[in-house]
């Protein structure tokens, strides 16, 4: 198997993608138009996707780069490593997994961490997104560059509501400015949605021993960017640099929106991840945990209020 450390990739991007083939060309369009001065790697996982994304994945493959490393008779996945033909500083490494990991509980970070440990930084985005800028990666690892105690950096985003066949879409600017510090409060009342997953760049060694509680959380959005604040301040940058999609099939935000189950569920598990923070950090936040927990409950009161009267939610 080719070692990828032989690259010495400064990046990799994450990419977990299921049954997104309708969008995932738009990710790879975004990965593949980054011009930096370094080489990046790009680990898509597709979870064993049944409405023909897989395929809209080779095609793209067999079309634009150059295939450099294939598995063959593996009985979990189907591995292709390979470099863009015109962009040589992008590489691809794509885990086409032949059963759904997920319905089995079975954890798919062996496969994004699997060669490249030992990269610097670490992007991400969700396979129904996608980077709308050619100079996302460089600037936001510049800044982190020039910034080595920072945990993160974040940045404005556009959100493109589904609702059948009409989408509506709406810039989200967290701040009017770009922000070298962001209040602790913003981070902590944030819950899932403090950023856009898509907008995400930060120190891989930042997330290292990482917490149990952590890794086992409902959620892995919130913990990660609270482990990162504990760790460095983080940054925001008031472009937009990518497009979060909301209510496309088969998304996760999809999937919990009518299932008040899951969604009780998952309340909980945001305000069980608060709590299990603040004894992870003996207290040092305890006062804004509190606050950002009062915040949280009233946003699901109003959200619940709004859903009983028939508004979206």
């Amino acid at each position: 198997m080719i070692k990828l450390s032989n690259f010495n990739f400064l990046v990799c991007v994450r990419c977990y993608t299921y049954n997104h083939a309708s969008f995932i060309a738009d990710a790879m369009d975004g990965f593949a138009m980054q011009q930096t001065s370094f080489p990046f790697i790009c680990k898509i996982v597709d979870d064993a996707s049944t409405d023909g994304e897989q395929k809209v994945i080779l095609n793209y493959l067999n079309d634009s780069f150059s295939i450099i490393y294939r598995t063959k008779d593996n009985p979990d996945f189907d591995y292709i490593v390979a470099q863009h033909k015109r962009n040589l500083n992008c590489i691809f490494a794509v885990y086409l997994l032949k059963y759904n990991h997920y319905q089995l509980g079975k954890s798919k970070i062996y496969y994004m961490q699997d060669g490249v440990q030992d990269v610097k930084y670490i992007a991400s985005c969700e396979g129904d997104d996608y980077w709308t800028v050619p100079y996302k990666l460089q600037k936001q690892v510049d800044y982190l560059e020039s910034h080595p105690d920072h945990s993160l950096c974040i940045h404005a985003y556009r959100q493109d509501d589904y609702n059948g066949s009409a989408v509506h879409s709406h810039e989200v600017h967290k701040y009017s400015c770009d922000v070298d510090i962001i209040p602790p409060i913003d981070v902590l009342a944030g819950k899932g949605m403090f950023c856009a997953t898509a907008s995400k760049v930060y120190r891989r060694e930042f997330i290292e021993n990482y917490p149990e509680w952590a890794r086992k959380a409902i959620v892995g959005d919130k913990p990660m960017k609270l482990v990162l604040f504990s760790r460095g301040p983080i940054a925001y940058m008031d472009d937009v640099m990518c497009v979060y999609r909301v209510g496309v099939g088969g998304s996760w935000t999809s999937r919990i929106s009518n299932d008040h189950h899951y969604l009780k569920k998952n309340r909980i598990g945001l305000l069980n991840v608060n709590k299990e923070f603040d004894e992870w950090t003996n207290g040092k936040y305890r006062k804004l945990i509190m606050k950002s927990n009062r915040l949280f409950v009233w946003s699901c009161i109003k959200a619940d209020i709004k859903s009983l009267f028939g508004f979206k939610r």
